[in-house]
């Protein structure tokens, strides 16, 4: 029985041997095909893992912008309506902080102000060395050592000199004024 016994097993391990053999070379290249697919997509693993921990910090709100620092760029339109709320605002606080007796068509124009005067088709240049606003006097000072006292006058009166000088805000300003007789 002993020989009959391993005459059978020996059958069996013979018969079984090749399927056996069969399962490990099918394991083993299902093995070797998810190997492969591991291989090939690696770097699309490293590159999802790297989006997912990326976002949240590409996403989060940033920082207000600051002209001139953050370099942020200003459109000329925005500039421009910025530059008008800042000149009214400045006229504004001016007015409120100016003592009443600076006020008047001369409150704009300081002694040391580089002026523009026309007259007829003669352009000279002077520098206001005195203001007199109660009296609406300006005494200019020119290049040749030259003084004049100008009086605050109408565009249409005879004999007006238009002078042009830029004030506090920058913005250009036109007055007339004739010579003090």
């Amino acid at each position: 029985m002993a020989g009959r016994f391993a005459d059978a097993w020996r059958a069996s391990l013979t018969a079984e041997f090749p399927l056996r053999v069969l399962a490990y070379k099918v394991q083993l290249s299902l093995k070797q095909m998810k190997e492969a697919h591991m291989r090939a997509h690696w770097p699309l693993t490293l590159i999802g893992i790297a989006m997912l921990v990326a976002s949240p910090t590409l996403t989060a709100q940033k920082a207000p912008p600051i002209p001139g620092v953050t370099g942020t760029l200003v459109t000329p339109e925005t500039a421009k309506d910025e530059k008008k709320a800042e000149d009214k605002a400045a006229v504004a606080i001016k007015d409120a902080v100016t003592p009443d007796d600076n006020k008047g068509p001369l409150a704009d124009l300081r002694p040391g102000t580089t002026v523009v005067i026309r007259f007829g088709s003669d352009v000279t240049e002077g520098i206001v060395s005195k203001v007199e606003r109660s009296s609406n006097e300006i005494t200019v000072r020119y290049d040749n050592k030259k003084v004049e006292k100008l009086v605050l006058a109408d565009r249409a009166s005879t004999n007006a000199r238009s002078v042009e000088y830029s004030d506090d805000t920058r913005h250009k300003v036109t007055r007339y004024f004739r010579l003090k007789s």
